[in-house]
């Protein structure tokens, strides 16, 4: 087995992984950071792995990524990591959404305008009619151009 130990980070690599160590909204940046910090400061992958919660396959792959493409080749964003296509409403759910969004709140519930937790409440009965009901694709898209959307 190779030891693998991360470069020397130059200044601005070293503030940024501070601040991805202290990062509390993404924990998989927190961990990198403190990877290669930990493999800077001597500590052996086997140490860091144990106190990361990472395999030594996995901290030597985190390490040699820095190595060969800096604090990028290791930040990890979920939006911008996402893989295969993006979510798809399914037809039902977004006739629902234009059908609510289209009416007046005085014809559906006899209000003046709409509130947070009286959207919420109608969606939730359109929800339960229309999976008593199955709508075909193409009367859905019909009733969009109608609409003009």
């Amino acid at each position: 087995m190779v030891k693998v130990r991360a470069r020397r980070p130059n200044p601005y690599e070293r503030q940024k992984l501070h601040r991805m160590k202290r990062q509390c909204t993404n924990p998989v940046n927190s961990r990198h950071a403190r990877v290669i910090l930990l493999s800077g400061g001597g500590v052996s992958n086997a140490e860091i792995a144990w106190r990361v919660g990472y395999s030594d396959v996995w901290v030597r792959q985190i390490i040699r990524r820095f190595n060969d493409g800096g604090v990028p080749a290791i930040s990890w964003y979920p939006y911008y990591c996402a893989h295969g296509e993006p979510r798809k409403f399914f037809s039902e759910i977004v006739e629902q959404v234009v059908e609510v969004a289209l009416s007046s709140p005085k014809a559906l519930i006899g209000m003046n305008c709409w509130s947070l937790a009286k959207q919420t409440s109608r969606f939730a009965v359109y929800t339960q009619e229309i999976r008593s009901r199955h709508a075909r694709k193409q009367s859905f898209i019909h009733r969009l151009d109608r609409a003009g959307l």
